[in-house]
């Protein structure tokens, strides 16, 4: 859930509902019900609203495959429809009281009819991370009382054979967290400075953390290599996309020219001649 809802739930002091609409069970007339029996006094949530349907631009297109060897995947992908959504929201069948909250990752996939004000008054935009986040996020895996620096590691395992001799002060304990967290600071702020704003989400840069744990030297070392990698396999995975979107652009186009042969056929227009002619749609030709 967005932290965004629980946000300005706990301020409000409303409850939450969430309703997902990519359920196969859910209706017009289930949402209707499900939606009228919500406190007046409440958010209702609907996560990944692009999930559930597409915009009445995308249903003229007839939708491809997303995988080579998959079945044509089709527009309708709930049994909620557009204007069932906006009943509820702003018809006849809608109520007062109600806070709606949306959440997407595709808002140009929405419909413009769900979109104009008076159904979604205002659009927050979550980007990226941003250099303050990913000093804030290294703080926090790297806490002064719990992580050992290399320099600090170093000074213990000198010290250690005279732990038993001499038994430290409160006094150099204190200094010795103090100086901890001015050098794991100090990191902090070097992490960010090498940090690329607004092109990784919380969730990669955690899990690159997560691969240095206890370790915040090598999280700064390495960062500009693991950005590097990052970069590339983002760039192999939009080139096999492209390519795969060229695909199946190529073999619809096929598939229409052959449709439009077929029609041309059926009215007489191609005649009776022992020559197979060819139809030409965008470049491609059908036989």
């Amino acid at each position: 859930m967005a932290l965004q809802e629980q946000e300005k739930a706990g301020e409000l002091g409303l409850e939450i509902y969430s309703v997902s609409l990519a359920s196969g069970h859910v209706d017009d007339s289930f949402l209707q019900r499900a939606v009228s029996s919500i406190p007046n006094t409440a958010i209702l949530l609907i996560e990944d609203i692009d999930c559930a349907f597409t915009s009445r631009e995308d249903e003229e297109e007839e939708e491809l495959p997303a995988f080579p060897g998959m079945g044509v995947s089709r527009t309708t992908k709930s049994g909620v429809t557009l204007s069932g959504l906006l009943n509820v929201l702003d018809g006849v069948g809608s109520e007062e009281g109600k806070l709606f909250f949306a959440t997407t990752n595709y808002i140009e996939r929405l419909d413009p009819a769900l979109l104009r004000p008076g159904r979604i008054d205002r659009k927050i935009q979550y980007k990226l991370s941003t250099k303050e986040q990913a000093e804030a996020l290294f703080l926090r895996f790297y806490p002064p009382s719990y992580t050992l620096t290399a320099s600090e590691a170093s000074d213990s395992s000198i010290t250690s054979t005279d732990s038993d001799k001499t038994e430290k002060s409160p006094t150099s304990v204190i200094i010795q967290v103090s100086d901890q967290e001015t050098r794991l600071k100090t990191l902090a702020s070097e992490f960010s400075l090498h940090f690329p704003e607004h092109e990784f989400s919380l969730a990669e840069l955690q899990g690159y953390l997560l691969s240095c744990k206890k370790e915040p030297e090598i999280a700064v070392a390495e960062l500009k290599t693991w950005v590097e990698e990052e970069r590339k396999e983002k760039e192999e995975r939009t080139a096999r996309a492209e390519e795969r979107k060229i695909k199946m652009k190529d073999k619809k186009d096929i598939k229409e020219a052959a449709k439009l042969q077929g029609s041309l056929q059926r009215l007489g227009i191609l005649g009776n001649s022992s020559e197979t002619p060819f139809v030409h749609v965008n470049g491609i030709s059908a036989e």
